[in-house]
Formats: structure tokens, sequence, C-alpha cells
């Protein structure tokens, strides 16, 4: 019987052992880890300003980008209203041209339209 208990013993000791020994690994690599996990950290804390500031110029990038197609769009518009005054001017004269062409009987012939501007 003291064998018996004497070889269980052994057997927890030696348990025990291993247990410690896969505890003291575990910490090992969480050590690790945790110095890994600083030293990313400090990189990312240290990059923190000059993404900052790249925010910043990105910011005033798109601010002016933003007033330039203000700008565009302001021209754009203008020159659809000036189009728009040139067409319905060219369509008036046609309609005069026409008129005094009818009335006068023969005359030239009005140029052909082009399909393109109507």
């Amino acid at each position: 019987m003291l064998e018996a208990e004497k070889r269980a013993r052994v057997e927890a000791e030696a348990e025990s052992v291993a247990h410690v020994q896969e505890l003291d690994e575990l910490l090992k690599t969480h050590e690790k880890d945790v110095d890994t996990l600083t030293s990313e950290l400090k990189t990312a804390h240290d990059e923190v300003p000059a993404l900052e500031a790249e925010i910043t110029v990105l910011r005033g990038e798109l601010s002016s980008m933003r007033t330039q197609l203000d700008s565009e769009i302001l021209v754009a518009r203008t020159a659809n209203e000036q189009l728009d005054r040139n067409r319905a001017l060219l369509e008036q004269a046609r309609r005069s041209l026409d008129e005094l062409l009818r009335r006068g009987g023969a005359g030239p012939k009005p140029p052909p339209e082009t399909g393109g501007n109507s």
C-alpha cells in the first residue's frame, strides 16, 4: 500500500512539474506577445502626428477641390445658358431668313442645316 501511495505521489508531482512547465512556456509566449504588442503600440503612437498632419493636408486639398469644382460647375452652367441663348438666336435668325426668302420670292437658298447643333 505504501508503494502505491508513493507511486501516486510521484505521478502527481510529475504532473505538477509538467503543468508548471506548460504554464512557464505559456507565460514566456504571453511575455513575447506583450513585448510585440508594446512595440507595435509605440510604432502606431509615433505615427499619429504624421497621420494627423496628412489628414490636415488632405482636408485642405479636398476644400480646394470643392472650391474648384463649384467654380467649374458655375462656368459650365453659364456656358450652357449662353449656348441655349445662342441656339434661340440662331433659330430666330433662320426663321427671319426663311420669312425674308418667302416674301422676296426667288433669292439665294439658305445654307443647309446641320444636325449637330440643333
